[in-house]
This record gives structure tokens, C-alpha cells and sequence, in this order.
């Protein structure tokens, strides 16, 4: 993803991002905002049912201060 974002961000307006194309160039920053979309669905995308209320574990360690039993 890395190097993805850095064409785009750093090839547009050069002769490089002229002979590439803007074709290739919306290419690449839809790959950048589909592996961004990815990474935040796989890593934050567990943490939303965690932080219902209907969760009685998260309440109890809420309430202890968060620590663990």
C-alpha cells in the first residue's frame, strides 16, 4: 500500500506521471483506498463489538477500572 500512495502522491505532474497516464495513475489510488478500507475493516472492524453496551464482560471490567479477573 505504501508505495501505491507514494505514486500517486508523488507522480502526478512529472514526466513520469505523463507517460504512465491518469489512467494508471486513478488506478493506483484506487488500489491505495481499497487496501486503506481493507486494513480498517480487518483491524478496527473487531473492536465495534466490544465497545457495545450489551457486552456484560466490557461492563464488569469498566466498572473494576479495567482491570482483568
Amino acid at each position: 500500500m505504501n508505495c501505491h500512495s507514494y505514486l500517486c502522491n508523488n507522480l502526478k505532474g512529472t514526466k513520469i506521471g505523463d507517460v504512465m497516464g491518469d489512467l494508471w495513475l486513478r488506478g493506483q489510488e484506487e488500489c491505495v483506498e481499497h487496501y486503506a478500507s481493507v486494513f480498517v475493516r480487518e483491524s478496527w472492524g473487531k473492536l465495534a463489538p466490544l465497545l457495545t453496551d450489551e457486552d456484560e464482560g466490557l461492563q464488569e471490567a469498566v466498572q473494576l477500572g479495567g482491570a482483568a479477573k
